[in-house]
């Protein structure tokens, strides 16, 4: 038996920030703007307010649908990018952390699958020893692979980009890879480590893009 962890409770709280399991955090908070500025752009038509403060708003809401297009197609290539919160920062051994990707419409020739990875600066271990499994929408097991992935750079230091004690590193699980059909494609990865608890995983993620 396994426990799986997902995004079922919609959104989580790790590493001191509330993370968006339904969507991308960054876009989320784009359109939260856009949607609270027109708000605001209302009000101040409806109120008779300056001429100047409409000018204002409506530039600003300008700048905010430009970097809402920006941030498209910059992401274009983007599938499905999902993070998950690991309970108090402890991954238990048997624990699948399950996403749920929804390819839709024409399929891509080849995608690359990529997991992302949040640790603290005090993971202590050189490594992530993970195994990955992928089923078809027919609930079919199209792979079960083994990983051992690095988490330290050959000089010691950690992998990754850092900001502050967080880390962020994405580590390759599938490149050029050929999806049948369309639907709901799910992934489960759970630890391999030799400890029952294997601390200071904050988060893990998945993103699928196309090759």
């Amino acid at each position: 038996t396994f426990n799986r962890l997902n995004c079922e409770k919609g959104g989580s709280k790790a590493a001191g920030r509330w993370v968006n399991c339904f969507g991308n955090e960054d876009c989320t908070v784009l359109i939260l703007k856009i949607k609270l500025h027109c708000m605001l752009l209302f009000l101040h038509y409806k109120t008779g307010n300056s001429k100047r403060k409409i000018k204002k708003s409506i530039i600003y809401l300008l700048m905010l649908l430009f970097s809402a297009l920006l941030f498209q197609s910059c992401h274009s290539g983007q599938l499905y990018k999902r993070y998950i919160a690991i309970p108090d920062g402890v991954w238990n051994r048997g624990d699948r952390i399950r996403f749920v990707a929804d390819i839709e419409g024409k399929m891509p020739a080849e995608v690359n699958v990529t997991l992302l990875v949040r640790y603290t600066d005090i993971y202590e271990y050189n490594n992530l020893q993970i195994t990955m499994h992928l089923s078809s929408p027919e609930k079919v097991l199209l792979e079960e692979k083994n990983y051992d992935l690095p988490m330290k750079l050959p000089e010691g230091g950690n992998a990754g980009k850092g900001l502050g004690d967080i880390w962020d590193i994405k580590l390759p699980l599938l490149q050029q890879y050929q999806l049948p059909v369309s639907g709901n494609y799910t992934v489960e990865i759970e630890h391999t480590m030799p400890v029952e608890e294997l601390p200071f995983i904050t988060e893990l993620g998945l993103l699928i893009e196309q090759q």
